[in-house]
């Protein structure tokens, strides 16, 4: 009954920020300046929670940092959200990738970390191919996305963290 009455929340809220997405995108248009290449598969398996959209500033030159931005929701939340965020991390020098990862309740935390550890070894293999250095990989993330951040980093230093995952 509770599984059943989240996934009816949930199938709510989903459609109220896709009225909310298609007002704001209209409003606030996307930089001609930045070059997008959406839905690039970390997994390999074709699900559009394995999915990362890739951005950099169109004309810049050189190796520039990367920025992995884990989106927020945990519950609900898309990485289309956080396109205006990736477009001014490019003007500032970054080429930034903005992961999709399965949701709760389709998931647990743990499932959210396994892909989200997949999705950065993947970056880390293709990020020269979009002009990234691989020698300075950040992550930032915004509300869950931040708390997910934390726990990733935990698990490269704590051997209990990583264990419990």
């Amino acid at each position: 009954m509770l599984e059943k009455m989240i996934k009816n929340e949930t199938a709510k809220k989903a459609a109220a920020l896709d009225r909310w997405m298609a007002k704001h995108d209209s409003a606030n248009p996307f930089p001609s300046d930045v070059t997008l290449t959406p839905d690039i598969d970390y997994i390999g398996d074709g699900a559009g929670c394995h999915m990362t959209d890739i951005y950099r500033q169109s004309g810049a030159e050189g190796k520039l940092p990367v920025l992995i931005d884990i989106h927020g929701g945990f519950l609900l939340g898309r990485k289309e959200a956080n396109r205006l965020f990736a477009a001014d991390m490019c003007r500032r020098g970054f080429v930034v990738f903005c992961p999709e990862y399965p949701l709760v309740p389709d998931t647990d935390i743990f499932g959210i970390f396994h892909a989200l550890t997949d999705c950065i070894n993947r970056i880390g293999e293709i990020a020269e191919s979009y002009g990234g250095d691989t020698s300075q990989i950040y992550l930032c993330g915004d509300s869950a996305g931040a708390h997910i951040c934390v726990y990733l980093a935990a698990m490269q230093r704590n051997a209990d963290v990583a264990g419990a995952a």
